[in-house]
């Protein structure tokens, strides 16, 4: 289990709306944030390195024992940094945890939607259930989760004098902050309004067993690719209504329906969808001509996009038009950490990772865990730059979560591990070589599993 999903375990069970989860470092008397919950990204960058003695969480550890406050925003008691009152919670209490020899390993914070006294026979249960938090965390004689290798993604101004710079480059991906704040969309997108302009629009939507889309965790291909139809007013109304764990089930894409998209120099809009369009800009961040593709997402609480990259070769532009998105980032040059589907096996999605973020397989759990990572934190109104070949995931937050995508094509075609990796499945594609002998499946599989290569090669 991550760190992420205790996490998210540790706060449902016990009724808590925000939290985090800061790691002793080994090298340097510091806390270092491992995971999240509900925190505004100010706080989270504010709170990534913690020294002791700062804060509750830097007091837990100095203290050696839980650190409480009935009220983050009326606290005078001095144990609460200003910048916590951002949190939007009240009581919350910052819970050392000790490995066997007592000796600290991690602050665990929890905090709770209302004011509130904790008992120290309440203080005491919290500290023996934060005591559960996986030994992942802990870097007793083996290498474990290396968060010096994670890093928050940038924030920028749109306004940024070298932005299209930046981006044409591919680096590293970059927040925009507010970059799709000025969009009609961000001012208007709503059920009712979208049911107004499209609702009786038939669509095709991803429907998973579970919250995963593609839905790996099932048996068969059948399961994992489900879909479902229904008029676009009907599948919005689903996202918001119902139990929790059904409007997780629902996700929409452009992989269904597209909005917009540019093939040797034509464009064609959706015939129903494309009034969409209406409601964004296309970034004058890049050539009109170079634009590849439009899609927009529409999505409920809970839904995890599965691990993958962007097999088109094409940077993106993600606008955040409602909701909010917690996104991890991998560089092209993990490939062999991500394990993708290999070619000439059952699975057909090449670009997908085989690992399950939420609840890593035991062989994959090393490898993502030593991965380099960049985090981003999707509010309303941004603009997410994800760089061709990057893989990436999503965990999507807001009670309607509405995005549009923007893909065009790098002036410079990106050259990486992961690009040459997917221009030989395309040729293999082309030759149409996908479905023949056992005995060329295998060769394939064999060249794919060359072209991914070993972690840290």
């Amino acid at each position: 289990m991550t760190a992420q999903t205790w996490l998210q375990n540790f706060l449902q069970n016990q009724g808590g709306i925000a939290g985090s989860i800061h790691r002793k470092e080994e090298e340097a008397e510091l806390l270092e944030l491992v995971a999240s919950v509900n925190l505004p990204p100010p706080v989270v960058e504010k709170t990534r390195h913690i020294p002791k003695g700062k804060g509750m969480a830097g007091l837990a550890w100095e203290r050696n024992r839980a650190v409480s406050t009935c009220n983050l925003q009326t606290d005078s008691s001095g144990d609460v940094q200003p910048g916590a009152k951002a949190v939007n919670a009240q009581a919350a209490v910052a819970i050392p945890v000790h490995d066997a020899g007592g000796r600290l390993r991690a602050v665990v914070g929890i905090a709770f939607a209302g004011d509130r006294d904790f008992s120290e026979d309440e203080l005491r249960a919290l500290e023996q259930l934060a005591a559960s938090l996986p030994m992942l965390l802990h870097s007793s004689g083996r290498r474990v989760a290396r968060t010096k290798l994670a890093t928050a993604v940038a924030r920028i101004p749109l306004s940024a004098s070298d932005l299209a710079e930046r981006l044409e480059a591919g680096v590293e991906p970059l927040l925009i902050a507010g970059g799709a704040r000025h969009y009609r969309a961000f001012a208007c997108w709503s059920i009712e309004y979208l049911s107004d302009i499209c609702g009786q629009v038939e669509i095709q939507f991803k429907s998973s067993s579970s919250n995963a889309h593609p839905d790996f965790r099932q048996p068969t291909l059948a399961q994992m690719f489900a879909r479902g139809s229904a008029p676009f007013g009907e599948f919005l109304r689903g996202l918001v209504s119902g139990p929790a764990h059904e409007r997780a089930r629902r996700l929409f894409t452009g992989d269904e329906q597209f909005l917009l998209r540019r093939r040797r120099g034509t464009e064609t809009i959706h015939p129903e969808l494309g009034r969409l369009l209406d409601d964004v800009e296309v970034p004058a961040l890049f050539a009109r001509e170079r634009l590849h593709t439009v899609w927009s997402w529409f999505s409920g609480l809970g839904v995890r996009t599965w691990l993958h990259y962007d097999n088109n070769g094409c940077h993106n532009l993600n606008a955040q038009i409602t909701g909010h998105k917690r996104c991890a980032l991998y560089p092209p040059s993990e490939l062999a950490r991500m394990h993708p589907f290999v070619l000439g096996g059952d699975n057909p999605a090449h670009n997908c990772s085989a690992i399950d973020v939420e609840a890593p397989q035991p062989a994959f759990a090393d490898d993502l865990a030593d991965a380099r990572v960049w985090h981003a934190e999707v509010l309303a109104g941004d603009l997410l730059f994800i760089p061709a070949w990057w893989f990436h995931t999503f965990e999507h937050l807001g009670e309607l979560n509405s995005n549009v995508n923007f893909w065009w094509r790098p002036e410079r075609p990106q050259w990486n591990a992961t690009a040459a990796r997917q221009a030989l499945l395309d040729a293999a594609s082309s030759a149409e070589l996908g479905e023949r002998t056992p005995a060329l499946q295998a060769a394939l599989r064999a060249l794919d599993v060359a072209a991914i290569g070993q972690p840290g090669a």
